[in-house]
């Protein structure tokens, strides 16, 4: 990619959606935020869009082939069963394709349940000092499968946490908040998953570190 520009060779990127009751109507909408669809342009990927209860979301996703899968934040895990079910077998179809997967807040989540690991509301059973709702704050990041600053100054949107217990054994921890108590950023090291909690489709201070390291990774410039 050159600067801020398009990458090179367009990467179809399939991307999950979160579900909302509308209270007008009390319809159950599957939505995507238009900061992702703009956020992905401006990167230079094609945004393919995963409905949820769908009867076989895996025959779509062979369908399309994409050359990577996005799962995006939303509703707790857990919270709705047909994105869940949707997002496991969209996982399960990624990983046999071996493309790159990337999961943000929820997504993060969601991937270290789905291998194992637990969850934390901060709010009832943390003492982190760092705040995490609607803010910005530095993670600390280490052992990274990618190159990246000592610090990365992110946003936070989440009052469910991924801590240094909750971690799934398979997962590798790469970015944590400053008390190091909460894991800010995952990845697997022998499958092209990457996770984060923070939102690279939103404002945030670091923004070209941030953007380098979700454009490389979705055109597969990683590791494994």
């Amino acid at each position: 990619m050159d600067g801020f520009g398009r990458c090179s060779n367009v990467t179809d990127v399939a991307v999950t959606m979160r579900s909302i009751r509308e209270p007008a109507t009390n319809e159950l909408r599957d939505s995507l935020s238009r900061d992702w669809t703009e956020y992905l342009d401006k990167l230079g990927f094609d945004v393919i869009p995963i409905l949820n209860g769908l009867s076989d979301p895996v025959a779509l996703f062979e369908h399309v082939s994409p050359d990577a899968l996005l799962l995006t934040n939303g509703e707790d895990v857990g919270s709705h069963p047909p994105r869940d079910q949707t997002e496991q077998a969209l996982l399960n179809a990624a990983i046999e394709a071996s493309i790159p997967i990337l999961g943000v807040c929820r997504g993060h989540q969601f991937i270290n349940t789905y291998y194992g690991g637990d969850l934390t509301n901060l709010n009832e059973h943390m003492n982190d000092p760092t705040t995490h709702v609607a803010t910005n704050h530095d993670v600390q990041i280490q052992d990274s499968p990618i190159e990246l600053p000592d610090t990365l100054s992110v946003n936070s949107y989440h009052e469910m946490a991924v801590s240094t217990s909750d971690t799934a054994s398979v997962l590798k921890p790469f970015a944590t908040s400053d008390s190091g108590s909460i894991v800010e950023g995952l990845y697997h090291p022998k499958q092209p998953i990457l996770s984060m909690q923070w939102h690279p489709e939103r404002d945030l201070p670091d923004r070209e570190a941030v953007d380098d390291l979700v454009a490389g990774f979705l055109q597969g410039e990683h590791p494994w």
